[in-house]
C-alpha cells in the first residue's frame, strides 16, 4: 500500500478520536472540578449584584423625593454603595464586606444609566 493512502485514512481516523478523548476528558474534569456549580453560582451572584444596585438607586430615588423640601435631594455616592453592600450581604450572607464592595463597582461599570454620569462604562449587561 502507499504511504500517501496510509496516511490520508489515518490523519482523520486519529483526529476524530483525539476530539472525542478531549470532550471525555473535559466532561470528567468538569464534574470532578464542578465548573458547572461554579459557573450556575457566579451568575446567581451577578444577578443578586445587579438587584442589590438597583435596589440601592431605587431607594436615593425615594430619598430624593422625600427631601426635596428640606434641601438636601439626593444620596451621596457612598451612602448609595454602602446600600448596595447591605442589601448584597442580605442576599448573600456566605461573601463579606470586602467582597461584596468588588463585586459591586465590577458590575455598576457594566450597566447602562448607574453611576455618575448614567453611561456604560464597558461592555456587557444592560
Amino acid at each position: 500500500m502507499n504511504l500517501e493512502i496510509i496516511l490520508s485514512k489515518l490523519f482523520p481516523l486519529l483526529e476524530v478520536m483525539t476530539v472525542v478523548v478531549i470532550n471525555v476528558l473535559l466532561m470528567y474534569l468538569g464534574k470532578r472540578f464542578k465548573l458547572d456549580g461554579l459557573m450556575r453560582s457566579r451568575q446567581l451572584i451577578e444577578k443578586a449584584t445587579v438587584d442589590a444596585i438597583s435596589y440601592a438607586e431605587e431607594k436615593a430615588l425615594e430619598y430624593a423625593k422625600e427631601r426635596s423640601s428640606e434641601g438636601r435631594h439626593t444620596m451621596t455616592s457612598n451612602d448609595k454603595l454602602n446600600l448596595a453592600i447591605s442589601r448584597l450581604l442580605k442576599d448573600i450572607p456566605k461573601i463579606d464586606r470586602h467582597q461584596a464592595r468588588d463585586y459591586i463597582e465590577s458590575i455598576i461599570g457594566q450597566l447602562t444609566g448607574v453611576g455618575s454620569t448614567g453611561d456604560k462604562a464597558i461592555g456587557g449587561m444592560k
